[in-house]
């Protein structure tokens, strides 16, 4: 009986083990490419949520599908309702449009949109449910052990699951199996529809030879990231390393820790650079550049305050007009989640919508009835869908939640 006890509380204890990571937790690993030689690592086979790297498989497909010829870079998708209602981020493509692969493959990278990624998922499976079965069909014939895929944007889902080493297995196949088409992974940004959508990963054109490939983010899963970068060696030969980061804190804290994971693991091998650190890279012009960005209206503002890199502090308040008024276009809107008494707790609660949505700007209006002053926190240049989607997620906004149409 003793032993009989034991032995249970050992199959607990090791459940407890695998699936203490669906809640935000750390872990990561570095290899190379070449080989897929692990050079670093920190709890690589520890069960967690891929979130949007969930996409790089779903590009995995596109290429698999563009190289037997079922797709070309033209191919036009159509648009089902399925895809058109998919919660942000995503393009805004509505039901009975269509878009071509290109504009697909464009959309995962840059934007990482949800609703072309359903919708090219139900193109190459007849459905998204069975295409995410094919996903994870190719997961294991890969080597990735630990990994299941249940859609094909990586939405939350308490049964899609992964590791940083399954991660860093997939990122080495998409390099090593489609060179042409990982060049991909390095567009900062694209045009569609009048909108520019830039690339979330922040470390494009900051870190030496990072040249790819995908974040994610969902609440369960904290901020992932996989990156790789190439420098040259003795004799002009190129050497890659890929890291994997799953479970930060913050998008900044992410993007440093993998960041500093790379120049560890280049100077291991003899590659180190002297390059500036990512903190003065993201210093270096930052200002100037979203400031210009957020004149022509096509970015988002990240403010993290309690980063160790510096916060972009830019704060516009927008006149605001009746809920009856009707917005000139279809990137006017906002939303309101309540009034606060410090700026910290408005800002908070901004940011957390923000992070949900990946898309809009920061906006954090003084309000005074005369005898106190509070703040507001909004979440402005939405499209009508973006704005409404944000004020049905309850467990964002709670249920103050006031959609605005901004002059």
């Amino acid at each position: 009986m003793r032993y009989s006890v034991i032995f249970i509380f050992l199959i607990i204890f090791n459940l407890f083990n695998q699936t203490a990571c669906l809640s935000p937790r750390y872990s990561a690993i570095v290899i190379e490419a070449s080989s897929g030689r692990v050079l670093d690592q920190e709890g690589a086979d520890r069960i967690c949520h891929p979130a949007s790297l969930t996409k790089m498989m779903t590009l995995y497909m596109i290429f698999e599908a563009l190289k037997s010829g079922q797709l070309t870079m033209n191919t036009r998708i159509s648009i089902s309702a399925h895809a058109a209602r998919q919660i942000p981020s995503k393009l805004g493509v509505r039901a009975g449009e269509y878009v071509t692969v290109e504009t697909v493959i464009k959309g995962l990278v840059t934007k990482s949109a949800n609703d072309v990624a359903a919708a090219i998922a139900e193109y190459l499976g007849g459905s998204e449910a069975n295409f995410a079965t094919m996903m994870t069909r190719k997961a294991k014939r890969l080597g990735m052990r630990s990994t299941i895929f249940k859609n094909a944007s990586g939405v939350p889902n308490p049964h899609q699951v992964t590791t940083a080493r399954d991660m860093a297995v997939l990122s080495r196949a998409l390099y090593l199996h489609y060179p042409k088409d990982y060049k991909h992974f390095k567009l900062q940004a694209f045009h569609h529809k009048g909108r520019v959508h830039r690339n979330h990963n922040h470390l494009l054109g900051k870190v030496p030879g990072l040249d790819g490939i995908k974040t994610g983010y969902v609440a369960a899963s904290g901020f992932n990231l996989a990156a790789s970068a190439v420098r040259m060696g003795p004799n002009n030969k190129s050497n890659r390393l890929i890291a994997v980061v799953l479970g930060g804190p913050s998008r900044h804290w992410r993007d440093r820790r993998v960041a500093d994971l790379l120049e560890i693991n280049f100077r291991k091998i003899g590659l180190g650079n002297s390059a500036p650190k990512v903190a003065e890279l993201e210093d270096e012009g930052e200002d100037a550049e979203v400031n210009e960005f957020l004149k022509k209206e096509l970015g988002r503002v990240d403010i993290e305050p309690k980063s160790s890199l510096r916060p972009i502090q830019i704060n516009w308040t927008i006149p605001v007009k009746s809920k009856s008024h009707k917005a000139p276009d279809e990137s006017t809107w906002g939303v309101q989640v309540g009034t606060y008494k410090s700026l910290h707790e408005a800002r908070k609660r901004a940011q957390m919508m923000l992070r949900t949505l990946h898309a809009g700007e920061i906006s954090l209006p003084r309000v005074s009835n005369g005898k106190k002053l509070s703040y507001g926190a909004r979440l402005l240049k939405l499209t009508r869908e973006e704005a409404e989607s944000v004020c049905k997620m309850k467990s964002v906004t709670g249920n103050d939640c006031r959609i605005l149409a901004v002059q």
